[in-house]
């Protein structure tokens, strides 16, 4: 039976989801230090933006920006399916953020 919990315990150690975190920006930081000066500006071009735009994208950045927060201090509960499902997608979606950002 899968135990499932709406609202997890939220707590500091060294074991949470921090550290999957870490992994995805290492892997962003090497990716744009390596691309060309010119991609990285295509990357950040807010030319042309309407309003709606800029209004959808600070709402996003807010709420991205609680569930880091909450990513952080959830523990990874190892050995469970919900983990190994959840890795798999974190591989799958980190080597397919990677090779949009080459082709970029």
């Amino acid at each position: 039976m899968i135990k499932s919990e709406f609202f997890p315990t939220l707590t500091v150690g060294w074991l949470n989801g921090w550290l999957l975190l870490v992994i995805f920006f290492s892997i962003f930081g090497i990716l744009l230090k390596t691309c060309p000066k010119e991609v990285i500006s295509r990357l950040y071009d807010k030319e042309g933006w309407t309003k709606m735009q800029y209004v959808s994208t600070k709402i996003s950045k807010i709420l991205g920006l609680i569930h880091i927060i909450l990513v952080i201090f959830t523990p990874l509960n190892i050995g469970s399916i919900e983990f190994l499902i959840g890795l798999t997608l974190f591989l799958i979606g980190t080597i397919g953020f990677i090779l949009a950002i080459i082709n970029f």
